[in-house]
């Protein structure tokens, strides 16, 4: 069985094909393109292995990386690179495809939900960053697209089952660094996330306390990432009167965002 993978990247003929650390395939011939910005590889799999080639079947090399996930592909160093295979789920066959340029960041048929957030702050996000809910990694950032015209950032997202039951119509996703230092009228606060967010930051999400729990989402759904928890709480009430307060002592120590409480 013979098949086209256009990928830009370099092989060898000798490249195997492998699907969870199973060889079941090897490359055959490798050429440039018609273009000429690509390599077209030709690869052969082993007998009764029809069912892995679908519209949806994933190929990627494995080789050492380092990402926000850690470092893969040590072994690599050692064997040399291969090419992995994910396999498709749909019905229809396919024998031609276009390979990943890195792994995928959730394998094919992950059962959870898929989201999209939106957001115009100045420090954006990375493919593979984590999506936490109460210090628990349940998700990551899929992709990552900047909108020219709407100057805003657009971030799909996937939360695995079961907590994907927690995003709600009343959820907020808000950033998280590694350690924020907060001084306000309440003193000093300091918050602190993963060793994971640490290094490279996520997204949190909850619902707000004074919010209904609200209805849980069942498909994709649309979402802003505040600037912080604060900023959340801040922003979740459309309703609000100004007034200008008058103070006969020194109200040294009172910055804008300090609570008012009745």
């Amino acid at each position: 069985m013979d098949f086209t993978w256009v990928k830009t990247c370099q092989t060898i003929d000798t490249t195997k094909i492998k699907l969870r650390d199973i060889t079941i395939g090897k490359v055959v011939d490798l050429k440039l393109n018609e273009r000429l910005d690509g390599i077209e590889i030709t690869a052969r799999l082993q007998k009764n292995t029809d069912e892995l080639l679908k519209i949806d079947t994933e190929f990627w090399v494995v080789k050492p990386r380092i990402g926000n996930g850690g470092v893969t592909g040590l072994s690599t160093l050692l064997s040399g690179a291969y090419i992995e295979l994910s396999p498709g789920v749909d019905e229809e066959t396919k024998y031609e495809f276009v390979g990943l340029e890195s792994p995928p960041v959730t394998p094919l048929g992950t059962p959870g939900l898929h989201i999209t957030l939106d957001s115009d702050n100045q420090s954006g996000l990375h493919i593979g960053d984590p999506i936490i809910f109460r210090g628990i990694n349940v998700g990551r950032v899929e992709y990552v697209h900047f909108n020219v015209e709407e100057r805003r950032v657009y971030y799909n997202a996937f939360i695995e089952s079961p907590y994907d039951k927690l995003v709600t119509t009343n959820t907020r996703f808000w950033r998280i660094n590694g350690i924020e230092v907060d001084l306000s009228a309440d003193g000093v606060q300091i918050h602190s996330g993963t060793f994971e967010t640490f290094l490279a930051g996520g997204v949190a999400f909850d619902v707000p306390a004074n919010l209904p729990k609200g209805e849980v989402v069942s498909k994709r759904a649309y979402y802003t990432i505040y600037e912080d928890k604060k900023d959340v709480l801040l922003n979740q009430f459309k309703n609000a009167q100004d007034f200008i307060l008058l103070f006969g002592q020194s109200i040294r120590g009172l910055n804008p965002g300090a609570p008012v409480e009745y």
